[in-house]
């Protein structure tokens, strides 16, 4: 029961306003570009427009990347003048067209700069002309202007309120819709509409998503005023919004709210101002009027795809589907399963005894609607099948708490089997890193007899709620084990309470980490194989596999120290075996939209994002480890050493702690400090520890250190070489300013004592010398400007550029650290041969690995039954070898008998301990 909390408890209470040139004070960290916002965040589809960058470690931003390639940036930049050398780069600055066959929709948008490639954001491509807030509508007495079937790109203002005029006619059906969240606005706005007659008529937040939407019938002719905020009066550069005023289409769900892969079929369409739509008889909270259309729709015949033109909270993460074209309505996200897809029956299946009856397995649309609704549905089983049974309600963006509970039908009455609301581990992810659980409840379902079953479902939020949107989709299939692969880049940081903004951008020399999850479906617990395709050569992968039982794995990047800078998509591919067949998953990838220095009080914000992107940062790190042996193997009570060699970058000399990460501290190594004078160190593994077990770990290290960093430090060289040669072109120019004020000065004595005949010509040139001479002192005081906006310039880059301290975590590679049961191993025969009341001597060879010197003991294990014993024998610490009489009774019976050959020791005080079978033939 935490949707509320997802819901709203996005509320951003701090603002946080960034400049590109400075690292972020929450982060102190080497800088990796982090892009907060685009401004305006959107265009319309077949336009161009002017976009400036917001955020953080943009310097010399000179790119944009759209997940549509539609989509193209050029750089801003102005034409050299007479103090320039060359053009100047507006960095941050971009033309953006958007194609005219572009859908609408939200694309994901990153930066490229020094600092690497940024973090997505949303960037909307609109079908409505466009305007930007004017900023001087801050009052209700000045309000801006708008279109009516216009957009207007506006920011929030602290404690402030926007204002918009419209002129609407008697008979409209306006939607008034402000999207922020669902753009990656921190803004929750919070929207109303005034008539002519100064009264308000309507005010509404949070309607989808965060994001409000305004039916309006307009009733009166005249101007109508809209105001915007922010429901907290919060405001800045990160609370913007996109207000639509239109009279077009919105769709607010449909039904069935999936189809089967490949399928085409009947789809109707509720929502409002629908071309065609006729009046239904279903409303949304608020008793707002719907419409309804039906379309026929084709499902692409792909399945295991998430794909969206719109924003994605994370919980959706796990859904199948993508956005699915409506005709004229326009397009819709819909799921995409292998099942067949019903819907909820027309009439009553609100009672246990009117369940709607369906086959399995089967995909059901339904809706919590109206108040107080319970749906029931019937379907048979047979005893020992498996089944999952699960609601999507709460991931489709709605404000629901879905349970469900499963009745089995018996002769005279009905009995309970199940009741279910969240999944077990709900509560534990809450707040969690890209926290993928909802409210949605999963069961796995095993009948215990064959029967008839029923299913209610209802919602646990829906008491006194009338809400046609409130839509499920009702999932009962038999178990098919499949898996679900995830990636986010993430900033391991210093405190659990912090969610940062990251990237996956590597250094030249670094190594950066990134975990990939396995959501594993119908109890498939399968080893999951990765690979990486799109990097270059010059980025290090460390091996790439899930352990079968596990549900994620690090992965570490390593950039060469020669590597060239670089930005591309990085695509992750799983594959398993899964129930006898090799099924391959595409790695989905998210984003965190906001941080936090602390979850508890300002929840992070995440989503689905389109493509996982790798970058390499034109610079070498500070420092770097290097670990001799990435693959090390040993036993229990075993030690093995690993040296280790920091790398530094010239003038680093902290001395720096390595702590082994990620791995149990059954068998985790000690510490690692290595001195600032010295480079190497060891890392030492001692598995002494009784509760250590044998099995593959992999973990990393990591060391947390500061440097004295200069930013940028290029840049400010470039700047006062410019200045430079600027100086010495400005000399030049009032050393030319000086000769023509002699030649002037020349002249005009020349014409004091002219003859009136030569007047003429010298006046001429006199005036012809004065205008030179204006020419060049205007262009010298021109270029003493651009030389006192250059000399700031200079000091501001020398200001960002000079040695300060900054935080940063050196990573090492992957480490595999494998731990095997025993140091021993046996060689002995696989058969021998022993007469009744004979005896049989077994020779035995002990094979003592990975530092083992300890003296053994060889026994055996047989059935006292067989016939068969052999006494224990010692084995000397400096012997290899023993020898086991193996001794058969007179009356042991005639056949081939099991028995097994057992050498044990202690090492570093756990007991050790290596069996091997053979077979002994008994004969007369």
């Amino acid at each position: 029961m935490n949707a509320f909390f997802r819901l709203y408890g996005r509320r951003c209470l701090v603002t946080v306003i960034v400049l590109s040139l400075f690292p972020s004070p929450i982060r102190a960290q080497l800088p990796t570009a982090q892009l907060k916002s685009l401004s305006p965040p959107g265009c319309q589809v077949g336009t161009t427009v002017e976009l400036t960058l917001v955020g953080t470690n943009l310097d010399e931003s000179t790119d944009l990347v759209f997940s549509h390639p539609g989509i193209k940036a050029e750089i801003l930049q102005t034409a050299a003048g007479p103090w320039d050398n060359s053009p100047q780069l507006s960095f941050g600055k971009f033309k953006v067209t958007v194609a005219a066959d572009v859908p609408p929709g939200s694309y994901d948008t990153w930066a490229k700069g020094r600092y690497g490639e940024s973090n997505p954001r949303s960037f909307v491509v609109g079908s409505l002309p466009e305007v930007a807030d004017n900023g001087a509508n801050r009052a209700r007495t000045t309000p801006q202007a708008v279109a009516l079937n216009s957009i207007v790109n506006g920011i929030a203002d602290a404690n402030s309120v926007d204002y918009y005029s419209v002129e609407l006619e008697q008979g409209q059906n306006v939607l008034i819709e402000c999207a922020a969240a669902m753009v990656d606005s921190r803004a929750d706005p919070l929207v109303a509409v005034t008539g002519p007659n100064g009264l308000e008529l309507h005010r509404d937040k949070n309607a989808s998503g965060q994001d409000a939407v305004i039916s309006l019938a307009v009733k009166q002719s005249g101007t109508y005023l809209i105001s915007v905020r922010d429901v907290v009066f919060g405001g800045g550069s990160d609370f913007f919004y996109r207000l639509k005023v239109h009279t077009g289409p919105r769709i607010d769900f449909v039904i069935p709210s999936s189809g089967q892969a490949g399928s085409t079929g009947q789809y109707t369409v509720y929502g409002r101002n629908l071309p065609g739509g006729q009046p239904s008889d279903l409303t949304l909270a608020g008793s707002v009027p719907l419409q309804q259309l039906t379309v026929e729709a084709t499902v692409p015949a792909a399945t295991n795809e998430l794909r969206s033109i719109s924003f994605l909270d994370s919980n959706q993460m796990t859904l199948d589907g993508q956005p699915i074209s409506l005709g004229a309505v326009g397009p819709r996200w819909l799921g995409v399963t292998t099942d067949p897809v019903i819907i909820e029956q027309a009439g009553d299946n609100d009672s246990e005894s009117e369940a709607q009856v369906v086959t399995v397995p089967t995909e059901i649309t339904g809706q919590f609607y109206p108040a107080r609704d319970r749906d029931w549905y019937a379907f048979e089983a047979k005893k020992g099948e498996v089944f999952w049974i699960d609601v999507v309600s709460h991931r489709l963006a709605l404000r629901t708490d879905p349970a469900l509970t499963v009745m089995r039908v018996d002769e005279k009455a009905s009995a309970q089997v199940a009741a279910v609301d969240d999944t077990k581990d709900r509560a534990g992810k809450i707040q969690g890193f890209f926290d993928t659980s909802s409210d949605d409840p999963i069961y796995r379902f095993v009948p215990d007899r064959d029967a008839t079953y029923r299913v209610l479902v209802r919602d646990l939020f829906g008491g006194t709620v009338k809400d046609a949107s409130r839509i499920y989709r009702l999932r009962i299939r038999r178990e098919s084990p499949d898996f679900q692969l995830f990636a986010i880049p993430q900033q391991l940081k210093a405190t659990a309470a912090q969610v940062l903004h990251s990237t996956i951008a590597v250094r030249r020399g670094e190594t950066v980490l990134l975990q990939v999850r396995a959501n594993r479906i119908g109890n498939f617990s399968g080893e999951i194989n990765l690979s990486l395709e799109g990097l270059p050569e010059s980025i290090l992968i460390s091996n790439a596999v899930i352990p079968a039982g596990k549900d994620s794995v690090w992965l570490s990047l390593t950039g060469k120290v020669d590597a060239a800078p670089w930005a591309g998509i990085l695509k992750i591919t799983g594959t398993a075996d899964v129930a006898g067949s090799a099924v391959s998953r595409q790695c989905r990838c998210g984003s965190v939209v906001w941080d936090t220095t602390n979850k508890a009080t300002q929840p992070a914000v995440y989503r689905v994002a389109d493509q996982l992107r790798l970058s390499i940062i034109g610079e070498v790190t500070p420092a770097a480890i290097d670990v001799a042996q990435i693959d090390v193997t040993t036993s229990r009570g075993g030690t093995i050493e690993v040296p280790l060699k920091l790398i530094r970058k010239e003038g680093y000399a902290e001395t720096v702690k390595f702590v082994a990460t990620n791995i149990a501290g059954e068998v985790k190594p000690a510490d690692v400090s290595i001195d600032g004078k010295v480079s190497e160190g060891t890392l030492k593994f001692v598995i002494s520890n009784a509760k250590a077990k044998a099995g593959s770990y992999r973990f990393y290290l990591k060391a947390d250190t500061k440097t004295k960093y200069q930013r940028n430090p290029e840049a400010q060289a470039r700047a006062e070489e410019d200045l430079k040669q600027l100086d010495e072109k400005l000399n030049t120019a009032k050393a030319e300013v000086k000769v023509l004020t002699e030649s002037v000065a020349s002249s005009k004595k020349a014409l004091a004592s002219a003859t009136d005949e030569g007047k003429v010509e010298i006046e001429k040139k006199v005036a012809e010398a004065e205008a030179q001479l204006k020419a060049k002192q205007e262009l010298v005081t021109q270029g003493e400007a651009v030389k006192k906006q250059k000399a700031a310039n200079v000091e501001k880059l020398k200001k960002a550029a000079a040695a300060k301290d900054v935080n940063f975590s050196i990573y090492s590679a992957i480490i595999q650290l494998t731990v095997v049961d025993s140091p021993l191993e046996l060689e002995v025969p696989e058969t021998i041969e022993v007469k009744k009341g004979a005896t049989v001597e077994l020779m035995t060879k002990i094979v003592k690995q990975y530092g083992f010197a300890e003296a053994t003991k060889l026994t055996v294990e047989v059935d006292a039954k067989t016939g068969l014993s052999a006494a224990a024998v010692d084995v000397a610490a400096d012997k290899d070898t023993g020898t086991l009489s193996i001794a058969a009774k007179a009356d042991a019976a005639v056949g081939e008998v099991a028995l097994t050959v057992v050498v044990s020791g202690t090492f570093t005080k756990l007991a050790v301990t290596t069996k091997k079978k053979i077979t002994v033939k008994i004969v007369e």
